[in-house]
């Protein structure tokens, strides 16, 4: 399917016109709400974003990271056992 670069170009300015103006809004409300309501809506924001995000590690996930741990750790005594065998001191 191709794309009509005209429309393509056209779509675009109006994306960026639209989103600078966005912007200019943003930063004219910003100076004009008070640190209350900017912490409010900071909090609002937060709240949301912590239903969307999940709410702690999956148990497949908590299984994983225990096995990492005892597997660096197993590595950990080979290298010292080496390192013992081989005399160095680092």
């Amino acid at each position: 399917m191709k794309i009509d670069a005209e429309l393509y170009r056209a779509a675009f300015k109006q994306y960026a016109e639209w989103n600078k103006t966005k912007m200019l809004d943003r930063a004219y409300l910003a100076s004009k709400l008070t640190p209350q309501e900017l912490w409010q809506t900071y909090v609002g924001m937060w709240k949301f974003a912590s239903k969307l995000s999940p709410t702690g590690a999956s148990e497949q996930q908590q299984k994983r990271k225990v096995a990492d741990i005892e597997f660096y750790y197993q590595r950990i005594q080979q290298f010292e056992a080496w390192r013992r065998q081989h005399g160095t001191g680092t």
